[in-house]
This record gives C-alpha cells, sequence and structure tokens, in this order.
C-alpha cells in the first residue's frame, strides 16, 4: 500500500494554535484509520523543509504568502483558517483570494471554524472548497491538560473567574470585567503560551467567562472552549450566533452556559453561589455531550471525500 505523505507548516507559539496542531497531529498519528492507511505526518517549522513530494500541506491561511513561490503541483493544500476574514488587512485578504481563487483554485482547501467565513466565502469566492473542520473534542485535549491537572477543591480555589484573552480601556470586554471585580476575585489571563502555566491557571479558577471581542462577530468560540470543554471546565459564555446551531448537535447548543451580554455579570454571579455538586452535575453533562462532537470525525470525512 502506498504511503499517504502530510507536512504541516507551523511556526507560532500561541495556545489555542498549537491545540489546534497538536490535536490534529496526534490525530493523523493515533486514530486507527490514518494508521491503517498509512499516513506519514511530520511538523515543519521552516518552509523551506517544504518537500515536493508530499501530498498535503497544511498550514495556517495567515502563511499564505509563505508558499506563492512553492511548486505545488503534486500537493494539496489545506489551509486552516482561525479568524473572521475581515479581521485581516486589505492586502492579504488579496493575497488569500488570489491564491485560493486564482492561483492554486483546483487544489487548495480551507478548514474553517466560523460561520460568518462560511458565508463570505459562499458569496466572494470562486472556489468553494471549504469544510467545517474547528477545534473540537479529541483525546489530545485530555491527555495535555491531565499533565498538569491541580485537583483544587472547588471552594479552595483562589481565583473567582477568569477571563483568557485581551482587552482594552473601555471596550465591550473591559465594561463586563469590570462589572465583575467589583463583586467577585478576576484574573485577566492574556500572553500566556506556556501551557503548564496555562492550564495551572485554569485549575485554580472556579468559573471561565467568555466575552466576545465584537458585536459583530460571535460565533462560537471553538479555539478558546475545546480545551476547556473537553476536560469539565464550567464555563460562562456570552450568547454566540444562533446560525451555529447547524453546525453541530443542537443539544449542546441548548446546555452550554451561555447568556446575553448585558447579563453576563449577574450569570457569573448566579453560578458562583451554586455548590460544587450542582456545578459538577452541569459540567459533566456538557462534557458527554461535547465528547460526541469528535474532530477526528469530520478529518476522516474530508480525506475520505477526496478518494
Amino acid at each position: 500500500m502506498c504511503i499517504m505523505k502530510i507536512q504541516i507548516y507551523y511556526n507560532k507559539n500561541y495556545i489555542p494554535f498549537d491545540l489546534y496542531i497538536n490535536s490534529i497531529y496526534n490525530i493523523f498519528t493515533t486514530h486507527d484509520y490514518f494508521v491503517s492507511n498509512n499516513y506519514e505526518v511530520s511538523i515543519i517549522n521552516d518552509i523551506k523543509n517544504y518537500s515536493k513530494d508530499i501530498d498535503y500541506l497544511i498550514l495556517y491561511l495567515n502563511y499564505v504568502k509563505d508558499i506563492f513561490e512553492l511548486e505545488t503541483n503534486n500537493t494539496k493544500i489545506i489551509f486552516i483558517h482561525a479568524d473572521y476574514i475581515i479581521n485581516h488587512s486589505t492586502h492579504d485578504q488579496m493575497l488569500m483570494y488570489n491564491y485560493l481563487n486564482k492561483i492554486n483554485k483546483d487544489n487548495s482547501y480551507i478548514w474553517d471554524y466560523n460561520i460568518l467565513n462560511l458565508k463570505y466565502y459562499d458569496e466572494h469566492f470562486i472556489n468553494k472548497k471549504y469544510y467545517f473542520i474547528p477545534l473540537q473534542y479529541n483525546k489530545y485535549l485530555e491527555l495535555i491538560y491531565k499533565d498538569f491537572k491541580l485537583n483544587i477543591p472547588h471552594n479552595a480555589k483562589p481565583i473567582d473567574v477568569l477571563f483568557m484573552g485581551s482587552y482594552g480601556t473601555d471596550d465591550r470586554r473591559d465594561l463586563i470585567l469590570k462589572n465583575i471585580s467589583k463583586k467577585h476575585n478576576i484574573y485577566i489571563m492574556n500572553h500566556v503560551n506556556d501551557i503548564a502555566k496555562y492550564i495551572n491557571i485554569i485549575e485554580k479558577s472556579k468559573i471561565i467567562v467568555n466575552i466576545y471581542s465584537k458585536e459583530m462577530n460571535k460565533p462560537f468560540d471553538h479555539y478558546r472552549l475545546a480545551l476547556l470543554y473537553s476536560n469539565k471546565i464550567f464555563v460562562v459564555t456570552e450568547d454566540f450566533y444562533t446560525e451555529d446551531s447547524i453546525l453541530f448537535d443542537k443539544t449542546l447548543k441548548d446546555i452550554v452556559i451561555k447568556t446575553d451580554y448585558n447579563n453576563i455579570s449577574n450569570c457569573v454571579t448566579e453560578y458562583l453561589s451554586k455548590s460544587e455538586e450542582e456545578l459538577e452535575l452541569i459540567r459533566e453533562k456538557i462534557y458527554k455531550i461535547y465528547k460526541k462532537h469528535d474532530m477526528s470525525e469530520n478529518i476522516i470525512h474530508f480525506f475520505t471525500s477526496l478518494l
């Protein structure tokens, strides 16, 4: 049987992106489908190490400029898109558009997580080869978390509320975080790129709060939430686009703890007042349903669809 060769080009240090890359690498190297079908996978951190004889090259769409000069006649290019497309500069949007729709239209594919991007491709792209493959449950997310778990009893955790991400003075996140901080001990985790420290801070926190940076861009936040839901972490998230219900089991959408922007602070207070036993029941229910959304199924579907 012939070997199917894959290279993953990745040279960044950003935990949500790291988790995606390491998750797909783990799926490629441990899942029965890929092992039995002789998939050979490697990660390169320099595009100069690209090999012309590979079948697939996987990289983040942000780095499309790095492959403009590559000879990819025999290689299918898979772009991981992890941002809302209009957040990119006009220059980068043009690079992306030209490569995907003109330079390498027939051999380029997109793995996306954002319903807004899917709509954008439908309206503006010639190339319609996009697939919904966000970061979702997979065994790697539990394995990496287990290595750094602290097992602190809920009531002994020193942080009431953890927010993971950037925020600016007077932006929509800052306003909510200020309100929460008036009643609870809050910790802002930003620019932490050491996985041990990242997980340790999560472990020291009773509740994670997720707030979107922009009203216009509120997809289900797979990159930030996958590690949490895969490990029974309690999350209160700002409500996301209802259109996302078409992308995963409606049951999951109905049981995650979500609330309107103006009610986030009150919602956090409500759940902080509950007992550890009550929160554990909620966490376990969400985990069991979330685990059904195994990332490997979407990846296998993609590769079988190309056969």
